[in-house]
């Protein structure tokens, strides 16, 4: 962890030209669209996303997947992520195999509108969306094999229609046993996705599936503040103490209030983490 956030934070300061122009909406649906049609971000757009976000994230998707496969006995797993961004869900995944001691066939498949930069290098990656997904992409996770697909904090930004879509192509496929995992975003007392789980759940149900783990309008929370995936020591009162030093040399007075998004603490508090995890059988 120490030296994939170093080594970003590094580039992070290369970046300061840009720093003024950090959009206040950071990965709002409307921005995180924008970048639907070009398939890339502004570097430091994933840099300062990463640096923020990247060690809690982290340590939900090792604790969802713990929690995962504490239910999962199969010895063959095929995940396909969605919305993969940087691959932190497979690098939670590995830490929770790790530290359950599990011997495992895996099999990763990870999808995104955007080729991130700074995306773990050992995955499997297709750049593509959820309507241009094919079968021959997906037949390796179909006609009764194991099947595990995750949304990691990307649900929120698929529209409608596009989940629809997609539940309609896996339920062609007449895939008998699979299983959700679902990073929602939660604000507050606020979590949002739920109602977009809600189609899939909706047409798997229809279609004579039952739900046999996991509720449609409930979900998880962390039930501890320690990390189990230690980020570093300085990292919080250290390295973003400074940026903020950096911005506000370059910003203008018209543009102090951008130091401002960039002195932001990273995100480092579980009470953010919820999730749900659903299993339907055929």
């Amino acid at each position: 962890m120490k030296k994939f956030l170093s080594n970003i934070y590094e580039d992070f300061l290369e970046e300061q030209d840009y720093w003024c122009n950090i959009p206040e909406s950071q990965f709002s649906n409307s921005q995180y669209r924008k970048y639907e049609n070009k398939q890339y971000i502004q570097s430091y757009i994933e840099q300062y996303y990463l640096l923020k976000y990247a060690p809690l994230y982290l340590e939900e998707y090792y604790e969802i997947y713990y929690e995962f496969l504490k239910h999962y006995k199969k010895d063959n797993i095929k995940v396909l992520s969605v919305g993969v961004g940087a691959g932190l869900d497979f690098w939670g995944f590995a830490e929770a195999i790790v530290h359950l001691n599990k011997t495992m066939n895996i099999d990763y498949l990870g999808i995104d509108l955007v080729d991130w930069k700074y995306r773990l290098k050992d995955i499997r990656f297709l750049q593509t969306s959820l309507e241009n997904l094919t079968f021959d992409d997906f037949s390796d996770f179909t006609y009764g094999k194991a099947n595990v697909i995750i949304f990691p904090k990307s649900i929120i930004e698929i529209p409608n229609n596009s989940i629809s879509k997609f539940t309609n192509f896996l339920l062609d496929t007449n895939i008998r046993d699979i299983w959700f995992i679902i990073s929602y975003i939660k604000k507050g007392n606020k979590v949002s996705g739920i109602d977009k789980f809600k189609i899939i759940h909706d047409k798997f149900i229809d279609s004579g599936y039952k739900l046999t783990h996991g509720h449609l309008n409930e979900y998880e929370e962390s039930n501890d503040k320690d990390f189990k995936i230690l980020y570093p020591l300085d990292y919080k009162g250290g390295w973003m103490k400074d940026i903020k030093k950096h911005c506000y040399a370059k910003c203008d007075q018209s543009q102090i209030n951008r130091c401002n998004l960039v002195d932001q603490y990273p995100m480092l508090y579980k009470k953010h983490i919820a999730y749900g995890i659903y299993h339907f059988i055929r």
